[in-house]
């Protein structure tokens, strides 16, 4: 990897990007659990906070459909 590559990166990870959105194994970022955590408890649902990111995320977009 180059330099601005590296540099990229590791700015994704600070903003809590996964480094492959794609990748259905990525661990759950601390953005996405924040929010995950906040409708879980606003909708009165248990938290998980073992699921992947895109797990998660489907989630999120389950409980914005409650």
């Amino acid at each position: 990897m180059s330099k601005s590559t590296d540099d990229a990166a590791l700015l994704r990870q600070r903003a809590g990007t996964p480094m492959n959105p794609t990748d259905p194994d990525a661990p759950l970022t601390e953005q996405t659990a924040a929010e995950l955590r906040e409708l879980a408890l606003e909708k009165g649902e248990p938290f998980d906070g073992s699921l992947t990111e895109l797990q998660a995320q489907e989630r999120i977009k389950a409980l914005k459909e409650m």
